[in-house]
């Protein structure tokens, strides 16, 4: 029995087909009209003063090349989200853009440190055959850079690019023991950096070069850290070996972890001598 379409049947099916094809129009009218708004963003924020001084709206829309109408519009969107600021002279940067810039300029520099350092992260993981990360400071946490292990598996709940509070890492411990706050501490009655970390143990860290914790919390892992250091005695990163209690012989593992992260602190200054 061969199938036909009613007339009443194909009306309503051109109307679907129709339908769907404006639904789609207006789909692709709106990402061009989104990707419009982005193009004249970045044509304003590249119009801006690098040095962060102000700039009035009929200035700005000529260096954008856009009508003064349509970069009124757009700076209204950058300045509810920060990018730019309204002021008495017309408008300038704002501090999210500033902010961004930074962050950018500290992962390139995460990235090259790294990628110098790694070799000596390498060499300790072929010496220990356990867990071992590179630790950057960030504010009250470390952010681990790059972790290697073998087919058990990591021995410490960091990930690379995951951070954790330094004051629960042997790696945060030795980051703040040789941090520039180190130096600025408070006076002899104020006996804690935190709520779990004591100026004492920060000192006992700088006295011996070495930090030991629990990984995480976690009571039967064991993390050894020292830092590496830059000219000025400021640690630029941590190594830290993570293990089982049970695997990890505590003195000889230390005394590896403070030559390797020696070897490495030599190079780093090395290298910024010849860049200077």
């Amino acid at each position: 029995m061969e199938f036909t379409l009613t007339a009443r049947s194909k009306r309503r099916l051109a109307t679907a087909k129709n339908t769907a094809e404006a639904a789609d129009e207006r789909s692709e009218k709106g990402v061009s009209a989104q990707d419009g708004a982005i193009q004249k963003s970045q044509r304003l924020i590249r119009a801006f003063p690098p040095d962060g001084s102000a700039i009035n709206l009929t200035t700005l829309a000529n260096r954008a090349g856009l009508a003064k109408s349509t970069a009124h519009r757009t700076l209204g969107i950058l300045v509810d989200t920060g990018v730019a600021v309204r002021t008495e002279d017309g408008y300038r940067l704002g501090s999210r853009m500033f902010e961004l810039a930074q962050s950018v300029a500290r992962a390139m520099q995460n990235a090259d440190l790294r990628d110098r350092l790694l070799p000596y992260l390498l060499d300790l993981y072929e010496r220990t055959h356990e867990t071992v990360y590179m630790g950057i400071l960030r504010h009250d946490e470390v952010l681990c850079s790059q972790v290697l292990y073998d087919r058990r598996g990591p021995s410490t709940p960091l990930r690379q690019g995951q951070a954790a509070p330094a004051a629960e890492t042997a790696a945060g411990h030795a980051l703040l023991a040789y941090s520039p706050a180190f130096h600025q501490r408070p006076g002899r009655g104020c006996r804690h950096v935190n709520d779990t970390v004591t100026w004492s143990k920060l000192f006992h860290v700088r006295r011996i070069g070495i930090a030991v914790a629990h990984a995480g919390g976690l009571a039967d892992v064991i993390e050894i850290a020292a830092p590496v250091l830059d000219a000025n005695r400021y640690a630029v990163c941590a190594f830290t070996v993570s293990a089982p209690r049970q695997r990890l012989d505590v003195g000889p593992t230390a005394e590896l972890v403070r030559r390797v992260t020696d070897a490495a602190s030599r190079e780093l200054r090395c290298a910024r001598r010849q860049r200077a």
